[in-house]
């Protein structure tokens, strides 16, 4: 009975190990996951800033004359949407027109 009694305090005390460094790792992860949200989310408010800054050059020369700063970088499609040609690995974001939104 001693030698029962002896076992499952041990296999008690081994759950309660596994169970504390599970969570350790699972905080870790989601930590980890986190961050790399964040760093997706940082390039995607760079490239709508950089997106804006295009837009407003657009905007002030009424379209007529586009100054580019990096033209081996963007093209224009055939329907007339402005585009990055070489994929980065970052986000992406794009307008095909200019509107008025008040």
């Amino acid at each position: 009975m001693f030698i029962f009694l002896v076992i499952t305090s041990l296999l008690k005390k081994n759950i309660k190990t596994i169970q504390s460094i599970a969570k350790h790792q699972l905080s870790h992860l989601a930590l980890r996951e986190a961050d790399g949200v964040n760093h997706q989310l940082s390039t995607i408010s760079y490239a709508a800033t950089y997106l804006q800054a295009f837009a407003a050059k657009v905007m002030s020369n009424s379209g007529n004359s586009v100054v580019m700063d990096e033209p081996s970088r963007f093209a224009f499609s055939p329907s007339g949407a402005y585009y990055t040609i070489k994929d980065t690995g970052a986000s992406a974001v794009y307008f095909s027109g200019v509107f008025s939104h008040r």
